[in-house]
């Protein structure tokens, strides 16, 4: 090889050497030694390509796709509804007064736990009290007269007008009493139901009105989520019903039951209102805060589930890779399954047919692959 190499240098030496000095007849002798050369050295650098190409695998090795693969098998599929609500309690009370006055106590600080019964803000009285006490002495002296007469009406003794009179009397001054003790109990403002004392309206001096807000006590040990649902899910969820309520500010899910499903349709947003019932035990649920709520729409079992992102479509339909042996080769290569998906939730769908259980998708790599190719499962 070196000495062919040699022999066409030299031969280019003289050709260029003898220029204009040699005759037409030797140039071309020399032409076609030179060209001779040139053949030889071709067909031996055709031999070691060959050569070369049949000791050297890295180029068969790049054809060779490295992949991963995902092994499919059957597993439980559920398919969910998912819509957002807030949550709300159910003990949260606007508490006011049915008279007005004079705001003289009050006897309690917001975020203050109170039992209920227990007495918030205190009205003034003092006017009520007289009343009372005034009427209390009047019912003593009613009394007495009322007995006395019973005692003599009893014995055939006096006039039965003059015992009319003084029983009248006394019952009269009794539903008084009873009037003014009502009224007396409403100057004192009280909790309605034992909760946490949320806002207080009102301070010390101001005058209270009816029906005016007073105060809030709220109690979230017994929570509720109200979700919309749009009317395409009429008759999807029932009363009763368990779900997945997800609460993202907190980080954490909970079940609740379904206590009620709305029977008629907002016209506006076209959906209706399903309420969910959730404990709140150690008491960190708040009411209104966002919630996403899980509704279950169908549960497969045993269904051949694959992530979605492996799904490719053709003008024939879907298809994935798998990888299987060759009967032939006994190679590793990629085959081409047209499949049947159906219903698919959270980047996961289900196979219908073309799969089976136990087959091997291809996972990193498919998008580099060829029916038929070779390829290299890595670990």
């Amino acid at each position: 090889m070196k000495n062919n190499i040699k022999l066409f240098l030299v031969g280019i030496f003289l050709l260029s050497a003898c220029g204009n000095n040699s005759t037409l007849e030797e140039m071309k002798s020399q032409k076609q030694k030179v060209e001779q050369e040139i053949k030889t050295l071709k067909a031996q650098l055709a031999d070691i390509e060959a050569d070369i190409s049949s000791l050297d695998t890295t180029t068969n090795n790049e054809k060779i796709e490295l992949v991963t693969t995902l092994d499919v098998t059957p597993t439980v599929f559920t398919n969910y509804i998912e819509a957002q609500g807030k949550t709300y309690t159910e003990n949260n009370v606007s508490v006011s007064t049915d008279m007005g006055g004079l705001v003289t106590g009050i006897y309690v600080n917001e975020g203050q736990y109170v039992p209920k019964g227990k007495i918030l803000i205190q009205l003034d009285n003092s006017t009520i009290l007289s009343q009372l006490a005034e009427l209390e002495t009047n019912l003593n002296l009613a009394k007495d007269i009322f007995d006395k007469r019973q005692r003599l009406w009893d014995q055939n003794i006096g006039s039965e007008i003059e015992y009319l009179q003084a029983k009248n009397n006394y019952e009269y001054l009794i539903d008084k009493k009873s009037s003014i003790s009502t009224q007396l109990s409403k100057s004192s403002i009280k909790a309605p139901i034992s909760g946490y004392v949320d806002a207080i309206n009102l301070r010390l001096g101001e005058m209270a009105a009816p029906g005016r807000p007073a105060c809030r006590v709220v109690n979230n040990s017994k929570m509720e989520v109200r979700i919309d649902l749009t009317e395409v899910y009429i008759g999807k969820v029932a009363k009763g019903d368990e779900i997945l309520i997800e609460l993202p500010a907190l980080g954490i899910e909970k079940n609740a039951v379904v206590s009620s499903v709305g029977q008629t349709v907002n016209s506006y947003n076209r959906a209706f209102q399903v309420i969910a019932s959730i404990e709140n035990g150690n008491d960190n649920i708040k009411p209104n805060l966002l919630a996403k709520a899980k509704i279950t729409k169908e549960s497969i079992p045993d269904a051949l589930v694959i992530p979605t992102s492996l799904v490719q479509e053709s003008s024939k339909g879907y298809f994935v890779f798998t990888a299987q042996i060759d009967s032939l080769s006994n190679a590793v290569i990629a085959v081409k399954k047209t499949i049947d998906i159906s219903e698919s939730y959270a980047g996961q769908v289900v196979v219908r047919a073309g799969l089976k259980a136990g087959d091997l998708i291809i996972n990193e790599g498919f998008r580099n692959v060829l029916d038929g190719q070779i390829i290299q499962i890595l670990k």
